[in-house]
This record gives structure tokens, C-alpha cells and sequence, in this order.
């Protein structure tokens, strides 16, 4: 098959496999513009053969060639071969009559086109699956020139953007989980003192926990008598729980509820600031109760 570059309307010929290169997009050899071939093709016409008739002589190839079928603004390809020299040529054309190019044998119309400076100094025929004598687009290679890649955005702000948001969701996590993190990594603490961070003690209650608890009728005072021991089972301070006291009669139906905050039943020579890791703590108290009470409860628990 032919195409025909609609800028200079140059004839040449051209395979499937080139246009598939990219897409039908080709480099003219005679004036260098980019076009799709698939646009101008130009299907080959079989030749008609006369039953019995001699083949055609061969016709030189220096003399006059057929033009005709060529637009006016195409450029006309001279006799002598010395004239034929186009720098920056890149394409093989075909620019005169298919039965001309045919009629010649391998090895002149190599001859020809090397002098004519239209076919690379390297044997093409090394290539593998390439037809040497079949003229049409440049396959496209590392400095192809077929198209002009557009400019790639550059991906630095991207990778900025990406950090930022990384570091601030990580500052955001490390602020909110301080107080873990703080208990698990005590260097950490040096850092958020630092940076003036207020820094609350843990408040893990799976590691609190109450050891004993009793509680007995003070009849000389009329008051009930709550004792009980809490212990830290963590190994790091925390902060000192709230605990709820309930008090139930015959029928286990509450009679009163009270929350004791740690300021209510700390005893005085303990640390209000902290609840030491891996200590305990013994507590007493003394409660007042309109009603009797057969039977109590007592929960801890961080408000």
C-alpha cells in the first residue's frame, strides 16, 4: 500500500507493521511534516497480465520519469544522483511510479539510494522482518522524532505534598495518643515537656483493680465502715480512679448510690498527684445511710 504526505504530496510506500508503529503517524522524508497515513492511503492496483504476452523491457532508470500522477507542489526527483542529495532525509520515498522501482534489482537500487544519501550506511537486511526495498515510514526507536512528548508535570510537589500530610496526620496521632505513648515510651515524656504539652496521666482501667473490699455497720456511730484495697498492675503512674459504691437491701434492690472521687477516699499519706506503677493502696472510710443496708457494691471506673 501508498500513502501520500498531504504537504508536499509525496508518494511512498508503506506496510502495515510501520503503521502500527504509532498509529499511522509517519515523518515525510522530503519535507519533514508529521501526518496520519491512515488518512492518505492510497491502495496498490494489481497489475493486469495479457495471457501470452512477453513481459515489459526494463525501462532506465536515468530517464524521464512519470510524474503525472503527482500534484504540482510535488518536488521532482533529478536524473543524476549526485543532484538527489537532501540533507536530514530520513525516509525511504518512492516518489515516481511503482513499475520503476520494480523493475530495478536489489542491488541497484541499493547502489542508487546510498548515493543518493536516502538509506543509512548499515545493512538494513540485519534487521530481522524488515523489507528493505518496500520505502515508507521511520520506525519509531529511542530518537524517534515522530512526536513530542508533552512535557511531564513534575512530581516534587506531589512528593512535598504527600510528607506534609503524612507528618502532620503523624503529629495529629501523636498528640491525641500522648498519654499511651508517654506510658509505653518514657523517653517521649523529656519531648512533650519540651514542646510545653500537657501531658495526663493514663487512664487504663483494665489495669486497676480491687484487690479486697469490706463493709461493716459501725453501730457505736451509726455509720458504715467501707475498707478496700486498690491496686495500679501497670508499671507506669496513672491517674486515680472514681469508685461507685452501691448499697442494696434483702431483695438486692439498691438503696442508695454514691461516687467517691479520689479526694474522698484517698488516705493522707498517699500521692493525690498519681497512682504509683505496680503499688497499692488500702482505703477507709466512713459512710452515713438513712436506710439499712443488707448487701453493697462497689465499681471503679475513669469518668
Amino acid at each position: 500500500m501508498r500513502t501520500c504526505c498531504p504537504n508536499c504530496a509525496t508518494v511512498f510506500r508503506i506496510t502495515a507493521e510501520q503503521l502500527r508503529v504509532r498509529f499511522g503517524m509517519v515523518r515525510c522524508g522530503q519535507c519533514q511534516a508529521v501526518f496520519n497515513a491512515f488518512d492518505s492511503l492510497i491502495e496498490a492496483e494489481s497489475p493486469v497480465v495479457a495471457g501470452g504476452s512477453p513481459p515489459p523491457q526494463p525501462a532506465p532508470v536515468a530517464e524521464e520519469p512519470s510524474l503525472s500522477s503527482l500534484p504540482d507542489s510535488s518536488v521532482p526527483v533529478p536524473v543524476e544522483p549526485s543532484e538527489m542529495r537532501e540533507p536530514g532525509a530520513t525516509a525511504r520515498l518512492d516518489p515516481i511510479d511503482a513499475a520503476l522501482a520494480a523493475e530495478e534489482t536489489p542491488e541497484e537500487s541499493t547502489r542508487a539510494a546510498r548515493e543518493a544519501g536516502l538509506v543509512a550506511a548499515r545493512e538494513l537486511s540485519e534487521t530481522p522482518g524488515y523489507d528493505r526495498w518496500s520505502a515508507g515510514a521511520v520506525e519509531a526507536g529511542p530518537g524517534s522524532s515522530f512526536f513530542v512528548d508533552p512535557p511531564r508535570r513534575p512530581r516534587w510537589p506531589f512528593v512535598l505534598a504527600f510528607l506534609l500530610l503524612s507528618l502532620t496526620l503523624a503529629a495529629q496521632a501523636a498528640y491525641y495518643f500522648r498519654s499511651d505513648l508517654a506510658a509505653n515510651f518514657p523517653e517521649l515524656v523529656g519531648i512533650y515537656r519540651t514542646l510545653n504539652i500537657p501531658l495526663p496521666l493514663p487512664r487504663q482501667v483494665d489495669l486497676v483493680a480491687i484487690e479486697v473490699s469490706d463493709l461493716q455497720a459501725d453501730k457505736a456511730r451509726g455509720l458504715l465502715v467501707l475498707q478496700a484495697t486498690l491496686k495500679n498492675r501497670a508499671r507506669f503512674d496513672q491517674e486515680w480512679p472514681s469508685l461507685e459504691l452501691t448499697l442494696t437491701d434483702t431483695n438486692d434492690e439498691v438503696v442508695s448510690r454514691r461516687v467517691l472521687k479520689a479526694a474522698d477516699y484517698l488516705p493522707s499519706k498517699a500521692d493525690p498527684r498519681a497512682f504509683a506503677g505496680s503499688s497499692e493502696v488500702g482505703l477507709r472510710l466512713w459512710l452515713e445511710s438513712k436506710q439499712a443496708a443488707a448487701g453493697y457494691r462497689l465499681f471503679l471506673f475513669y469518668p
